[in-house]
């Protein structure tokens, strides 16, 4: 049964027997925008009080390492060791350690502990440790697109901004991908594993033929195989999984299409449009370069040659001159018999005209009816075909003619055809919806400890790899 045109009724009317459009599996983005992060620093001094003895502390990542390091107790059956130093020896306490300080390759600096070294280029996200490469890997691709034209600090303000967009996007990521590593079924583990032997294979096509030298390609651009290939399954096992989740959640009812393409008619209609090529000759370029307060004798005069200049033009045109290069030569002609007093000039519409005849041709941007200041100029333009040209149309600021460059026409969908483009979007707004609450909820359950100090390191090696002075 076809669906009822809405210009027919006021609603859809619900049919039992009509289906719903056939659905569309979403393309999810490998790496959706997922919502804010709220980590902990570990040098937060404003952080929430520790929870319950019941509940288990999230450790920092130098307790951690310490905490693996520190002797074990010995078993209940042995008799505990026999101090050695008298009891009124004061009890030795351990030194803190001392700050991390971020500094470039070859300087001069004492050894760092081992400890704070990690604490500082890895990020903890419950059991995982996210290390700076593995940010600076991901977030490349962007890093090597911002100019590198500008100054150091303008430069560290930018990759910072993107360092840290990378770092929350990959927090969200990893949460997905801890859980979704867990549950997918055999079927689907097979199928990454098939996605991912394409992928191999194309990367290595792309590179001659060779693994050889594909890895050597890698290794020119800082990365080895393994790595990529880890981050292309990584992408790969978050894709399936989420899709896995959520498209049996998603249902796009023909009500719900309805409603869509009501509330948004300017997606489903549009007014013709012309592009225009405009050559003008503005009466004010006319005027005596002495004429402070032209008279009724002085503005006959300019409209005279305004009109014996556009003729000119219009009859090149016949001969079949180009129209962009009539019109270059017309503002380089009014510029140079002006010369004198073109900067005076009022900048009116007409001297814009010319303005744009010497830069571009006089060609203008799309432009709908109703739009453009010279009525007559938009009559004329609207009345052509496409690569047809005007006669000369007098109007408020001088003498011009007009070429159709583009006709761009105006189009109206109706709600049958519509469906097809409407379904898509409203499945991405459901999957974007589900995708984000999701997220939430890993985060609110979820133990997340970096320092400022990671950050700041990640911004130093992205700065030594790709800035260039």
């Amino acid at each position: 049964m076809p669906v009822t045109d809405p210009t027919e009724v006021a609603s859809p009317p619900e049919t039992a027997t009509q289906p719903s459009p056939p659905a569309a599996r979403p393309e999810p983005h490998p790496l959706p925008p997922p919502p804010p992060v709220a980590v902990r620093g570990a040098d937060d001094e404003t952080a929430s009080p520790p929870p319950p003895a019941t509940a288990e502390e999230p450790m920092e990542l130098t307790d951690l390492i310490r905490a693996s390091r520190a002797p074990k107790p010995a078993p209940a059956s042995q008799p505990a060791p026999v101090a050695t130093q008298p009891a009124s020896a004061p009890a030795e306490t351990a030194p803190a350690p001392s700050p991390v300080k971020i500094e470039r390759p070859g300087a001069s600096r004492p050894p760092v502990p081992r400890e704070e070294v990690l604490s500082t280029s890895a990020l903890q996200v419950n059991n995982r440790y996210i290390t700076v490469d593995e940010i600076l890997r991901s977030a490349g691709p962007a890093l090597v697109a911002v100019p590198t034209n500008v100054s150091e600090s303008t430069y560290r303000r930018r990759i910072e901004q993107i360092l840290q967009e990378e770092i929350r996007a990959r927090v969200s990521q990893e949460l997905v991908h801890e859980e979704a590593r867990n549950r997918l079924d055999d079927d689907q583990k097979k199928h990454v594993d098939e996605e991912m032997r394409k992928t191999l294979e194309e990367m290595i096509a792309q590179a001659g033929g060779s693994q050889t030298a594909l890895q050597t390609r890698l290794a020119a651009e800082g990365a080895n195989l393994d790595d990529v290939l880890a981050e292309q399954r990584r992408k790969l096992t978050i894709q399936l999984y989420l899709q896995a989740r959520f498209e049996p959640a998603i249902s796009v009812t023909r009500k719900m299409l309805w409603e869509y393409y009501r509330a948004h008619p300017e997606k489903f209609s549009s007014e013709t449009k012309v592009q225009m090529r405009i050559l003008a000759a503005p009466f004010s370029a006319f005027l005596p370069a002495d004429a402070a307060n032209p008279g009724e004798a002085e503005h006959d005069a300019a409209r005279a040659a305004a009109r014996k200049t556009i003729d000119a033009a219009l009859g090149q045109l016949g001969d079949g001159t180009e129209f962009a290069a009539v019109a270059k030569q017309a503002a380089a002609d009014i510029k140079a018999r002006h010369e004198d007093r073109w900067a005076a000039v009022a900048r009116d519409f007409g001297k814009v005209c010319v303005e744009k005849m010497a830069e571009n041709g006089g060609l203008w941007g799309l432009a709908r009816a109703g739009s453009f200041i010279e009525p007559k100029v938009e009559e004329a333009a609207f009345a052509l075909k496409e690569g047809q040209v005007s006669d000369v149309v007098e109007g408020k600021y001088g003498f011009y003619v007009v070429q159709a460059a583009k006709v761009q026409p105006g189009r109206t969908v109706g709600f049958e055809q519509a469906q097809a483009e409407i379904e898509p979007i409203l499945r991405r707004e459901q999957y974007d919806k589900l995708r984000d609450d999701y997220f939430r909820r890993l985060l609110e359950g979820a133990t997340i400890v970096h320092t400022d100090k990671f950050v700041s390191l990640a911004v130093d090696r992205a700065i030594e790899r790709y800035y260039r002075k």
